[in-house]
């Protein structure tokens, strides 16, 4: 009976993690005893390089494998740490309008207050205002707030925020939602007392969570520039005063010098990188290689997006024949699947297999895209250049209409990271008609104002085996964790329900949770999306017992519900 790796004992995922932390010291010792001889001339006879000629033949061989195998660690750890410094450097994001901040912060700050699933309030806006042109790189979200509130008229399953509109007054400090905003807030100080925050602690966060810059640098530009029509630090003290009243409790004035190493900072805190041995890599590197052929053998091809730049992204598309001929109503709809942050593809060995052989798969195209940033694929020129939202969406848009999709749509499907990457395209895409049905799985796209996301899969500390596995494998893997640490922008990351075509439709759009889930708050998740309009008993499924990425990953009796609405089998 196969044992799964999302059950492996504690012992056995903390041996695997040191057996591969082992490499590379070991890598360093036998060069430098290798080496030692020819700086200490003394230590000559007891060297390994002298002592092998005096060892048999195939001795000798397996000797001067093991001296080129550790010159080769010696060298890429050297690249591996220097690459670990080059990434600790700020990356400039783009700056939001004022607007758009303002918007994002009254939804936040007002999610759960009001249930209203008509359309918002200010839908009187130009349709279009939301969109991007194919093949624009114009940022998707730089729009008013007007236009970020923009629902269409004819689309009376897509639902407006619960947000409405921000508290103008101070909730009572015992009110469950107020009690509820306190205990989330304090984990972006990792688990600190509400009562140890202070006014300029909170700033700080904002100062981040906002401009993605530290405090004193705002200050200091509101101080370098005096004919700035809306100084950034007015700002922040008009939305610490919506925080205040939410959360039922007005602040101490002053900064309380013991958060200053916990408050989460994600863009701008160091970035946390673990040293791993390039025989690690060629490992994963290999898996994906080997799935990449055998897809290959199914009949996928890979293709890239090269309108722009010469690193466009690329993706694997398998055609039916005579799809692009038949007639167009009875064309099956295009799939696209987003893939999360891993080992590569040979993590989703099971899933990809899955729609390159089932039957209903067979007669549609099948598109499945390739994200080097997040898949550790050390070798390619994407591995620390992860492409922005405006240059992924752009690709994706050109994807659609090169490939004749636009004329059928397309369906979304989505795994942990790949939803952010769904939500790109959703927002992008929203208002075309182009995007027929969504299935997120796992998502963690929604509540990104919420701490859970970043702090467990980065900051916290992880409890169980699995948990450890994770971080080390995956969290601290140098693409990955300077894709999070420096390009993860929660602002644009966030997939509002109002975004999404057939919100409240069964049959357009599902989520698919796991109970076990040690990354997102599956349950908080829940409740978002059903105080939203969402179904839970027909359109929010849980797999019991199951953790994050579990049910894809190992295609068990928890992907059973996800394979139902692929193939469309739903009431």
């Amino acid at each position: 009976m196969a044992i799964s790796c999302f059950q492996l004992p504690r012992w056995a995922c903390v041996s695997l993690i040191w057996s591969v932390r082992s490499v590379v010291p070991l890598a360093w010792l036998y060069l430098i005893s290798s080496l030692l001889p020819y700086l200490v001339p003394s230590r000559r006879l007891h060297s390994p390089i002298n002592q092998h000629h005096h060892q048999q033949p195939h001795s000798r061989v397996w000797s001067s494998i093991l001296l080129f195998l550790s010159t080769v660690e010696v060298a890429f750890s050297i690249y591996y740490f220097y690459s670990s410094r080059l990434v600790q450097r700020r990356v400039a994001h783009f700056e939001h309008p004022t607007s758009f901040i303002r918007t994002t912060i009254y939804r936040i700050v007002g999610s759960g207050l009001r249930h209203d699933t008509t359309q918002d309030p200010q839908s009187n806006c130009s349709s279009n205002s939301t969109n991007t042109e194919f093949g624009s790189l114009q940022p998707l979200d730089q729009v008013s707030s007007e236009a970020l509130l923009k629902i269409s008229q004819d689309s009376p399953s897509r639902p407006s925020s619960p947000s409405g509109l921000a508290p103008d007054h101070i909730l009572p400090y015992d009110d469950p939602q107020a009690v509820d905003f306190r205990s989330t807030q304090v984990l972006w100080f990792q688990n600190c007392k509400w009562e140890e925050i202070q006014k300029d602690n909170m700033l700080e966060w904002l100062a981040w969570s906002l401009f993605s810059m530290p405090l004193e640098e705002v200050r200091q530009e509101d101080a370098e520039m005096e004919l700035k029509a809306e100084p950034r630090s007015d700002l922040l003290e008009e939305i610490l005063i919506r925080f205040e009243n939410r959360a039922g409790s007005r602040l101490k004035p002053g900064y309380n010098p013991k958060l200053a190493n916990r408050v989460i900072r994600l863009t701008i805190d160091p970035i946390k990188i673990e040293i791993r041995p390039l025989s690690l890599y060629l490992l994963s590197n290999l898996g994906t290689w080997t799935l990449k052929h055998f897809l290959r053998r199914a009949g996928f091809r890979e293709a890239q997006c090269d309108h722009r730049s010469p690193q466009g992204l690329k993706y694997l598309i398998r055609k039916p024949p005579g799809w692009d001929t038949s007639p167009v109503e009875g064309r099956p709809i295009p799939l696209i699947f987003a893939h999360g942050l891993g080992v590569g593809f040979c993590q989703y060995a099971a899933f990809l297999n899955y729609i390159s052989n089932v039957p209903w798969a067979l007669d549609k195209p099948i598109v499945v895209l390739i994200q080097p940033s997040i898949s550790q694929e050390v070798f390619s020129s994407q591995h620390l250049n992860p492409p922005s939202k405006e240059s992924l969406s752009a690709d994706v848009i050109q994807l659609i209409y090169t490939e004749n999709f636009a004329e059928v749509g397309v369906e979304l499907v989505g795994h942990s990271m790949g939803t952010i990457v769904i939500a790109w395209i959703t927002k992008a895409l929203s208002k075309k008609g182009i995007i027929k049905r969504i299935c997120l799985i796992d998502p963690v796209c929604f509540c990104l104002w919420e701490p859970h996301v970043c702090y467990n899969f980065l900051y916290s500390k992880p409890r169980s085996g699995i948990e450890r596995m994770i971080r080390y494998f995956v969290g601290t893997e140098l693409g990955v964790a300077h894709h999070l640490h420096r390009h993860f922008e929660w602002r644009s990351n966030i997939l509002w329900p109002f975004e999404i075509p057939g919100f409240t439709d069964p049959k357009r759009f599902r989520v698919f949770l796991s109970e076990k889930d040690s990354i997102l708050d599956a349950e908080r998740v829940k409740r978002y999306l059903v105080a939203n309009g969402m179904n839970e008993a027909t359109a929010i499924s849980t797999a019991k017992g199951a953790a994050h990425g579990e049910s894809i990953i190992e295609m068990g009796p928890h992907f059973d519900p996800v394979k139902k609405w692929l193939e469309n089998r739903i009431s």
